[in-house]
């Protein structure tokens, strides 16, 4: 799922939603599990700053 995430590979599959907002929520997941889990490759793939530019993800830095 990382090439999705990091749109590197194109989602081709059919979808019940809306494809940038699944993209957006992936991301999203990526970098809380790269937090939790202390993963680096996952905390670079999502913008680590919510929209009003507080800090979501403590251990991503």
């Amino acid at each position: 799922m990382i090439p999705y995430a990091k749109e590197e590979k194109e989602w081709t599959y059919k979808q019940i939603t809306s494809l940038d907002k699944s993209i957006e929520n992936l991301k999203e997941t990526f970098a809380r599990a790269g937090s939790f889990l202390g993963i680096e490759n996952y905390c670079e793939i999502e913008n680590l700053e919510n929209k009003k530019g507080n800090d979501l993800f403590c251990n991503c830095n």
